[in-house]
């Protein structure tokens, strides 16, 4: 229901809506954002990813398949809010997107 409401709002071009509905129900699934975004938590956000990625071979981050239910819905609400948030919220989800695959796997 909810991604429905996020795309919805999107759709209308209420991206502040958007964005604000997708942080709070990724908030209370534990995926933390905040609208004040800066350089700095961007640039920290882009290094964790780098981190993450340092010596992984993609074939085997490749291979790892997401199989957590609420990984999975937590996912699929990242998508939904990167196609309709704020323009200074582009970066972060993606970048946590590929946090989470190498973390739990794709999907």
């Amino acid at each position: 229901a909810y991604k429905t409401l996020c795309l919805c709002a999107g759709s209308e071009k209420k991206t502040v809506d958007a964005t604000r509905i997708g942080l709070d129900v990724l908030g209370q699934l534990g995926e933390h954002f905040t609208l004040k975004r800066s350089f700095v938590s961007g640039f920290a956000e882009f290094f964790k990813t780098k981190i993450l990625l340092m010596g992984k071979d993609v074939g085997i981050i490749m291979s790892k398949v997401m199989e957590d239910k609420q990984m999975l819905v937590i996912m699929d609400l990242l998508e939904t809010t990167c196609m309709c948030c704020q323009r200074n919220m582009g970066p972060l989800l993606p970048l946590r997107i590929i946090q989470l695959s190498i973390s739990h796997g794709v999907c």
